[in-house]
C-alpha cells in the first residue's frame, strides 16, 4: 500500500509541475508564467503593444445552467480559445474555469476583436447544435500600447485582466468585455 501511495504522490507532483493541463490540453498556469518573461522582454525591446485577455464561460458562475456538464463546456471553450488565437498567442488554463491568453503585439482594439471572435465562435457553435445556446462568455482584458513605457510587467497585466473579468462577473455584465482601464476607481 505504501508503494502505491508514494506513486500517487509522485504522479500528483508531476502533474502539478507540468506545463500542460491534462483536462484542456492547453498550457497549465505554469505555461504562461514561463512564456511571460520572454514575451514581455520582446515587447519592451521592440516598444510593442501587449495584451492579456482572461475569459470564462457562464457555466463557471452557475454550474449546470446550460444543461452541459461543466467539463464539456470547459473543453469546448478550450477548443474555441485554441482555434481563435494566433500562433504567437499563449493560451493557458489558469483554473476556476478561466483561460488567460497572452497576446503580444496586441493593443486594446485588437484584444476586443479577439474577444469578439471568441463570442462569434461560441454563437456559431450553438447555432450548429455543437454546444448549448445558453453557453456564454465573460471576458476581461488589459492592453498597453507600448509595453516599454507602461511601467508594468506581464504578471501585472495578467492580474489586471483578471480584475476586469472579476468585475464583469460580479456586476453581471454578461457578454460585454471590460478593459481594466474601464474599471471604476475605488
Amino acid at each position: 500500500m505504501g508503494t502505491f501511495l508514494r506513486a500517487r504522490r509522485r504522479l500528483a507532483d508531476a502533474l502539478a509541475a507540468s506545463l500542460i493541463d491534462p483536462l484542456t490540453g492547453l498550457y497549465s498556469e505554469r505555461g504562461p508564467q514561463q512564456w511571460a518573461a520572454q514575451l514581455g522582454a520582446r515587447a519592451i525591446r521592440n516598444h510593442e503593444p501587449f495584451a492579456c485577455v482572461v475569459v470564462m464561460s457562464n457555466t463557471a458562475s452557475t454550474p449546470g445552467a446550460t444543461g452541459m456538464p461543466v467539463s464539456a463546456a470547459l473543453s469546448y471553450l478550450a477548443d474555441v480559445c485554441r482555434v481563435q488565437s494566433r500562433k504567437s498567442d499563449v493560451v493557458g488554463y489558469v483554473g476556476e474555469s478561466r483561460f488567460a491568453i497572452l497576446a503580444p503585439d496586441t493593443n486594446g482594439p485588437g484584444a476586443r476583436q479577439f474577444i469578439g471572435r471568441l463570442q462569434k465562435a461560441l454563437e456559431m457553435g450553438s447555432s450548429a447544435g455543437e454546444v448549448d445556446p445558453r453557453l456564454g462568455l465573460h471576458a476581461g482584458y488589459c492592453a498597453v500600447s507600448d509595453f516599454s513605457s507602461a511601467g508594468v510587467d506581464v504578471a501585472e497585466v495578467v492580474r489586471r485582466a483578471e480584475s476586469a473579468l472579476d468585475y464583469v462577473h460580479l456586476q453581471g455584465l454578461g457578454g460585454r468585455p471590460i478593459s481594466f482601464d474601464e474599471l471604476p476607481l475605488n
